[in-house]
């Protein structure tokens, strides 16, 4: 649809007036107060950080094995022994079930017992020709087909006998429980979970890693580890040559039995970029700045540095790895020029900023958007 001949004179005018409104008014900002640093050469240990976590060897979630009535369970934070019970059942249906059972298995014990003698009496007759032969083999048939039940009804007994011991359910292996999903007077059926129980003693930080990295790391290896609790080493117990087809991400396991670190706790590993760890061609001429200077917009990754007129200029850059509060990045920057690490939030390329000292009077700058 085409415009009215007198909007289509006037819409060049507008445009431009607006133009030239929005640069009047970015000039005439009063500088963005910022916090700088200066930009360092990369002579550190050529690692990647990886985000991993604490996770236990044995961590399940304990189901009953029959159906019935919850009549005690443990409780939360208890510690357990392997074998020690973890919840109990009512007993009364397994046991009256026990109780038939055996029943059953008297009444065909004692069907045997007298067709075996009935088939001992008619041989004595057939060795005379005092009996037919169709009698005895009919007999003998019935005795056989006796001897199946009580077999079947001996394997149905042992059912029953383990059923009944599973009304008291102990604890696969030693651990902590550490939640309970059913309560007592609550019916649950078989393969419902009832408590989650959890190995505190065996653990293991498991990490996931880029496949191009399987090379630079083999079982029996120390890896430095960092958490909210700490710094460690710890050995490589399994590395998983095998990614998933998504993400080509492998697993690594370190061996974390001697870390009083709690199950669950988030973890940074350091993984060398080389097998020897030795500079290679980008990671060489990366440079070090605060991890605070990266600036991530839309998928775009960059920081800020300042020129000789005192003006913000952006510079996209591709984070390499990372040590403590610095990060290496590769880019168009230079050793010694300075870097926004706070008040680059609302920043653009060209806007004035002025540094202070500390990070007291700090104030984002309004119409400074990307």
């Amino acid at each position: 649809m085409s415009l009215p001949p007198r909007i289509s004179v006037f819409l060049p005018c507008f445009f431009l007036l607006s133009s030239l409104f929005s640069f009047h008014t970015f000039a005439n900002m009063p500088p963005a107060l910022v916090k700088t640093a200066v930009i360092k050469a990369n002579t550190e240990a050529q690692l990647v950080w990886r985000n991993g976590h604490l996770i236990s060897r044995h961590n399940s979630m304990v189901a009953s094995r029959m159906m019935g009535q919850i009549t005690w369970l443990a409780e939360v934070g208890d510690e357990v022994n392997t074998g020690d019970i973890l919840f109990k059942l009512d007993k009364k249906q397994a046991e009256l079930a026990l109780i038939k059972q055996e029943a059953e298995l008297r009444k065909h014990e004692a069907q045997r017992t007298f067709l075996e003698q009935e088939v001992g009496r008619l041989k004595t007759l057939a060795a005379q020709n005092n009996t037919s032969k169709t009698l005895l083999e009919q007999r003998v048939a019935e005795l056989q087909m006796i001897k199946a039940e009580i077999d079947a009804g001996q394997s149905l007994l042992a059912g029953l006998k383990l059923e009944l011991d599973y009304t008291d359910l102990a604890a696969p292996f030693s651990g902590m429980v550490t939640e309970r999903f059913s309560q007592i007077g609550q019916v649950v059926n078989q393969t419902d979970a009832v408590i989650r129980l959890v190995d505190t003693k065996h653990k293991d930080v498991k990490v996931k890693i880029p496949l191009k990295f399987w090379q630079n790391v083999k079982a029996g290896m120390l890896l430095q580890v960092q958490s909210a609790l700490g710094n460690a080493k710890l050995k490589i117990r399994q590395a998983v040559p095998v990614g998933d087809n998504k993400a080509r991400l492998m697993e690594l396991l370190l061996d974390a039995e001697s870390l009083s670190w709690p199950v669950g706790i988030a973890v940074d590993v350091a993984i060398p970029l080389s097998p020897l760890a030795t500079p290679t061609a980008n990671v060489k001429h990366a440079f070090l700045v605060p991890r605070d200077a990266l600036v991530l917009r839309k998928g775009r990754t960059s920081v800020f540095v300042i020129d000789e007129n005192n003006l913000a200029l952006q510079v996209d850059v591709i984070e390499t790895f990372g040590m403590e509060q610095n990060i290496a990045v590769i880019g168009e920057l230079k050793i010694g020029q300075k870097v926004i690490v706070r008040g680059a939030e609302r920043l653009r390329t060209g806007a004035a900023v002025q540094e202070i000292g500390g990070q007291e009077g700090l104030v984002k700058v309004r119409g400074h958007r990307s």
